[in-house]
């Protein structure tokens, strides 16, 4: 079976190709390959012949450092949550230095709301907003609460496990165990994020939700003593 290419990967090649490239002309697929920190096999899969990746390289104009940064970001989003993203590992994605990562983007608060401003452009008919909580047992009692009421935010972030069933997911959340991207989520994590600890409603972060209305506001909430670091839950809409 054919292992997808990853565009990380292409990318990084690319940029390590213009550097050697622009020292040796002749540079070879070994040299390039050392430089962009993958194998040869893993070039060959990726572009099949030095041929193809000049061809890429020639026709694949540089996009800014801010765009690099937000394509990457994305993409290894997909893999791991923000919490657990490293802004070395994104600047090295995104080739770019630690320095120019800080200056466009101070931290993940300000990364997040790029991804925000990104995403809304190109879906103009989407709002997201964001508003943030209180830790600890008043952030519990708080979550609990607006989502008995359901007055809760579309999505939020809270923890999985014991602290998620006390939650009623069930009764809380949307049921999520039939989309198809549960089929990427490792076995083992599964019953910590399922209703009742076992392979019920599984409420793992969801698209916008779709509605017949020419607008959507999606809002969220993060838990403003540690941002970002918790599995992101839907609630159930009433």
């Amino acid at each position: 079976m054919a292992v997808a290419a990853d565009p990380t990967i292409r990318r990084q090649v690319v940029s390590a190709a213009r550097e050697e490239l622009a020292a040796n002309p002749e540079a070879s697929v070994e040299r390039i390959a050392r430089r962009a920190g993958v194998s040869r096999a893993t070039f060959y899969r990726h572009f099949g012949s030095r041929a193809a990746m000049l061809e890429t390289v020639t026709h694949s104009p540089r996009p800014p450092a801010r765009t690099r940064i937000l394509v990457a970001a994305q993409e290894m989003l997909v893999r791991s949550s923000l919490g657990a993203l490293s802004m070395d590992d994104l600047a090295r994605a995104a080739d770019v230095s630690r320095g120019t990562l800080y200056r466009i983007f101070p931290g993940k608060a300000a990364l997040m709301e790029g991804l925000i401003e990104a995403y809304t452009a190109l879906h103009p008919n989407v709002t997201i907003e964001i508003e943030t909580h209180p830790g600890g047992a008043e952030g519990d009692n708080l979550v609990k609460t607006r989502l008995a009421t359901g007055d809760m935010s579309d999505m939020f972030y809270y923890n999985s496990g014991s602290l998620l069933q006390a939650l009623n997911p069930s009764d809380t959340l949307v049921d999520l165990s039939a989309e198809p991207f549960i089929a990427n989520i490792q076995e083992s994590y599964l019953p910590t994020v399922s209703a009742n600890g076992g392979t019920g409603d599984t409420g793992m972060p969801s698209a916008v939700p779709s509605s017949t209305h020419s607008a959507v506001v999606l809002r969220v909430m993060i838990d403003a003593s540690s941002p970002y670091t918790s599995s992101a839950w839907t609630r159930r809409l009433r």
